[in-house]
């Protein structure tokens, strides 16, 4: 490909102190069966080795931008965006990887889309230390998909660029839940598509503190609360009940138990039927116990056998 001409395909990765991660990260890309890219490695004001491992692939697809002081993700993705020529942008956090074929399928799906299905999202496997899961998304609605984003959109999701015209780019006001936040704006005008193939490998790193993450839960909350009046009182009880219980689990694995207890009646009062599984992440982070992975490893061994 020459590198003055349009892509197909715009990659942006934001990036900050991932030198130990970032060649991971552009090895499965420069790796694509699909080649018609551009990759765009944003540096959120890294103080590693970040920008030398970006430049130090060799690959004229690849651009490196800088910015000269940390803005966080959400502006790491936007720089990204706004940099892009190609009809598609993909991305990829800087700690995860792609297998070969998750280009090729992407555009392969979009190409061949309904005309109000502008992005998609594809299975992937979480890796959590020695564990591995599989997770396969599929087909939600605006309402399903304020209870959590399982599409890893950090990731797996790839999107026609001129939709950014319509939706909008990440709000930079957020600490967390840019992307979730991004989809759900993007839930109100068109369907999200999904490839069910696992394409995408994603690294679980280290849990974001408590503190800023509730405040960011707020500030999600308060931004969409509009559309969640218009879809009920109930339902925005259960929202906002499924978000308190979560942030209890949060503080309860930073062993601030006052917190946590707090968040975790909160959730309770105003609406106490959340999904089972979140009262097992808190049983697990309050009394440090490892449910959660007992259950997801039944969980696999259990599909493993209807396969």
């Amino acid at each position: 490909m020459v590198a003055d001409c349009t892509p197909t395909v715009s990659v942006v990765i934001p990036a900050y102190n991932r030198a130990h991660t970032l060649g991971r990260a552009l090895d499965s890309v420069l790796a694509q069966t699909f080649g018609d890219f551009e990759l765009i490695v944003v540096d959120d004001a890294s103080t590693d080795d970040t920008v030398r491992v970006a430049e130090a692939t060799g690959d004229p697809r690849v651009r490196v931008l800088r910015h000269e002081t940390n803005r966080r993700a959400a502006a790491a993705r936007n720089t990204g965006i706004r940099a892009a020529r190609g009809k598609y942008v993909a991305f990829l956090d800087s700690d995860d990887e792609w297998l070969p074929e998750k280009l090729h399928r992407q555009v392969a799906f979009l190409e061949g889309a309904a005309p109000d299905m502008l992005a998609c999202c594809t299975a992937f496997r979480m890796v959590d230390g020695p564990h591995d899961f599989l997770k396969i998304p599929r087909l939600l609605s605006l309402r399903e998909m304020y209870f959590g984003c399982d599409l890893g959109p950090g990731t797996t999701l790839m999107v026609r660029r001129d939709v950014f015209d319509g939706v909008g780019v990440n709000d930079e006001s957020l600490y967390r839940y840019e992307d979730w936040d991004w989809s759900l704006r993007y839930a109100r005008r068109y369907r999200m598509g999904c490839v069910a193939e696992p394409l995408a490998i994603v690294h679980r790193g280290p849990r974001p503190p408590a503190a800023p993450t509730a405040g960011a839960a707020e500030r999600l909350l308060e931004v969409h609360a509009p559309v969640l009046a218009g879809l009920g009182r109930v339902f925005t009880r259960r929202v906002c009940a499924t978000r308190w219980v979560e942030l209890a689990e949060y503080f309860y694995r930073e062993r601030n138990f006052s917190e946590g207890t707090r968040f975790l009646l909160r959730g309770i009062l105003i609406w106490p039927l959340v999904r089972p599984g979140l009262y097992v992440l808190v049983l697990d982070a309050a009394f440090d116990i490892p449910l959660q992975r007992l259950l997801w490893r039944v969980l696999n061994a259990a599909r493993g056998r209807a396969a």
